[in-house]
């Protein structure tokens, strides 16, 4: 049986990618010369210029390209077909959130919010996300 490219799984990533590219593709123009990619807490540890914000679309990119690899890792060795398109999906998002965290430090300054802060409640809500499903599925 021949495989689906446009599949709802690799529509998803394809949409992830595209907006990923639009972020960074807008805010480039609105964002300042330099940029904090790296926090301690609130505090700003590491600064890069403005062409920094293209490496999140980049780094999305190299996780589609690897996508059949890490279906094929995490399908024979974690036993569970739903966590390998899950896992990139939810890889995909993290990336986007970082994005979207960088853009508005730049934009706004401080904010109350730590990064890890940002990244700790998502992964739950991610995980979370995944269970409910398993809560409610009726075996045959």
């Amino acid at each position: 049986m021949k495989k689906n490219f446009f599949s709802k799984y690799n529509i998803l990533i394809l949409i992830l990618l595209f907006i990923s590219l639009l972020l960074a593709s807008i805010f480039f123009f609105i964002l300042p010369e330099i940029i904090a990619i790296q926090w301690e807490g609130l505090i700003v540890t590491k600064l890069v210029s403005k062409n920094y914000i293209f490496i999140f679309p980049t780094l999305c990119l190299f996780i589609a390209c690897l996508s059949p690899v890490l279906n094929y890792i995490i399908k024979r060795y974690l036993l569970n077909y739903r966590l390998a398109p899950y896992t990139i999906i939810s890889l995909l998002i993290l990336i986007i959130s970082g994005e979207i965290y960088t853009i508005l430090f730049a934009i706004f300054g401080q904010t109350k919010v730590t990064i890890s802060g940002v990244f700790i409640t998502e992964i739950i809500i991610l995980i979370v996300l995944y269970f409910i499903p398993m809560l409610y599925k009726t075996d045959k």
